[in-house]
């Protein structure tokens, strides 16, 4: 069956995107993977690379990533916790879905870390999670969402939805890492865990100045206290489809183009059908759809894809911040960017 996309770039008062909108839908299971390493660690190179290997292939629906380094340049008080959390295991340690432990790394992992994985994706999510989030200041980044329990949850105590921040694409010494825990942000107990039961938070997460934005995720999890099983994940990257350039400007009657970055969207023979729909206030601008026109993704596709949106001569002048999303309706998103323009 073919796979479609849609590509939606909506004109808003602001840059919010309700939760109907940006809400994920999962698939079973979301696995956590967190992975104790170090970059003076001899044994790590090998774990490091069966985990990146087995993150870029489930990609942001199969797995949530986690790295929690040890003494070294990218460890931190946070990291330090969640080891102690988890009886203080040496480098390397992964640890999927919160209980299952591989520990030491004696050659190549990747078949290992694979089966490991494919047990803990074989049980059912016990929770849905929903996640929608956006940049609200220089500094800030805002996340929203809602936990329901769709299994009834038996094990005792109260399970706990934790959020975190991380980053990619950070060198200690002369490795790469993905996935670097930068902030552990907050931990916030379950309403229920009867069968329906929901849980809705929102939370503002401060950025240092020194992260790279772009490279930024939140990961939320939930995990219960008896056996730290994590029961369900999602994770929320600030633009994992880039639009090339921050801000437009254009009169009405001519045409907004838009180059889109296509080498961060996945190349699998998919068919993207892209949409442009523009709203003020609510009130769209011009007929619906405005602009529609398909992109075939395929692996020698070139890096950037133009798209050209007519503004109507009507339409009302000023400056807009702009949603562009892709999923597989206009309801149901995987990726967005936004950026700015300004009609004139």
């Amino acid at each position: 069956m073919t796979k479609h996309a849609y590509l939606a770039l909506a004109v808003m008062g602001g840059v919010a995107l309700s939760p109907a909108h940006a809400a994920q839908d999962i698939i079973p299971r979301c696995v956590a993977m967190e992975l104790v390493t170090a970059s003076w660690c001899g044994y790590c190179p090998q774990a490091d690379a069966a985990a990146e290997q087995l993150r870029v292939e489930e990609g942001r629906a199969g797995t949530i990533f986690i790295e929690y380094h040890m003494s070294d340049a990218l460890s931190n008080a946070d990291g330090d916790a969640r080891r102690s959390y988890y009886g203080n295991p040496g480098t390397p340690t992964m640890i999927f879905g919160g209980i299952t432990k591989v520990i030491g790394a004696g050659g190549p992992m990747y078949n290992t870390y694979r089966q490991r994985f494919n047990g803990r994706r074989n049980y059912d999510p016990m929770v849905d999670i929903r996640l929608t989030g956006d940049m609200t200041g220089n500094n800030t980044w805002t996340v929203q969402g809602s936990v329901e329990v769709i299994e009834q949850l038996w094990q005792q105590g109260t399970p706990e939805l934790r959020i975190a921040l991380t980053e990619n694409d950070l060198t200690a010494g002369s490795r790469h890492y993905n996935g670097v825990l930068r902030d552990h942000v907050a931990n916030i107990d379950l309403n229920g865990k009867n069968v329906g039961s929901m849980t809705y938070f929102s939370q503002s997460i401060s950025i240092n100045g020194a992260w790279k934005k772009d490279d930024l995720n939140v990961v939320v999890y939930v995990q219960e206290p008896e056996y730290k099983e994590i029961l369900g994940a999602k994770r929320l990257s600030e633009v994992p489809m880039d639009v090339d350039g921050d801000s437009f400007t254009v009169s009405r009657g001519d045409m907004l183009s838009v180059p889109i970055d296509m080498r961060n969207i996945s190349r699998n023979d998919q068919d993207l059908e892209i949409w442009m729909i523009a709203y003020r206030n609510g009130t769209q601008i011009g007929p619906n759809p405005i602009f529609q026109d398909s992109y075939s993704i395929m692996s020698g596709d070139v890096d950037t894809y133009t798209m050209n949106f007519p503004i109507p001569m009507a339409a009302p002048t000023g400056t807009y911040s702009v949603a562009a999303w892709i999923g597989t309706s206009l309801d149901d998103t995987l990726e967005w960017d936004r950026y700015e323009v300004t009609i004139q």
